[in-house]
């Protein structure tokens, strides 16, 4: 809460936005699944239902979080709203990041079973873009931000079109990326550099070569 007078407050509730348990808790975190891999699966299997279930409950708990306590109750901007160091994000976080974990691994299983080929070959053009699509996602939410200004629509329509506007900014970073990593020299936005002006000097060096001999 910025409007707040923090000064007097003990250094770790201060100053959570860099101590090691906020700020690096998720690699800390990571390092620990990695040392205990199996028995984090396994306590995933468990609880599995448990921990969906959590995750659907927390989820849209964040729309009146967000809505409602942040913003309306506390009148905070929307930069302060949107940290990811508040409490309830953080715990949010961590039940939303063992379910992503356990549904990566249901989905490598189902994978070595085989895909249908025009689901394989989505896939794999949904990986070389996915990077590039996180770089540019800002121009999806851009429009998408947009939009919803121009139709100026009640709070419950828009909470219900969520999940359009989820898939409307996926489709127009895809397309963005897609566009950059087919056509030269954008690639290098979207982490695909396909043009380089020393590979077309090498290439040129290497077929002169090859003709001459």
């Amino acid at each position: 809460m910025p409007q707040m007078d923090v000064s007097s407050w003990p250094y770790w509730f201060k100053a959570t936005s860099i101590n090691i348990f906020a700020y690096q808790f998720y690699m800390l975190y990571g390092v620990y699944t990695c040392l205990h891999y199996r028995e984090i699966y396994s306590f995933l299997q468990r609880n599995i239902h448990a921990i969906a279930t959590l995750a659907i409950i927390m989820a849209i708990g964040m729309l009146f979080y967000y809505r409602i306590w942040d913003q309306k109750i506390l009148g905070m901007d929307g930069d302060s709203s949107l940290s990811l160091h508040q409490p309830y994000i953080a715990c949010y976080d961590i039940v939303m990041l063992n379910l992503i974990f356990w549904l990566g691994k249901k989905y490598a299983t189902f994978r070595q079973r085989g895909f249908p080929k025009w689901l394989e070959n989505f896939i794999n053009r949904a990986v070389k873009v996915s990077f590039g699509m996180y770089l540019n996602q800002t121009l999806g939410l851009l429009m998408l931000s947009w939009l919803l200004s121009v139709f100026s629509l009640p709070d419950w329509i828009m909470m219900m079109l969520i999940p359009f506007g989820w898939v409307l900014v996926i489709a127009i970073s895809f397309m963005i990326d897609w566009f950059c990593y087919k056509v030269p020299p954008f690639g290098f936005l979207v982490g695909r550099p396909n043009w380089h002006p020393f590979r077309i000097v090498n290439e040129r060096l290497f077929r002169s070569s090859t003709f001459e001999r």
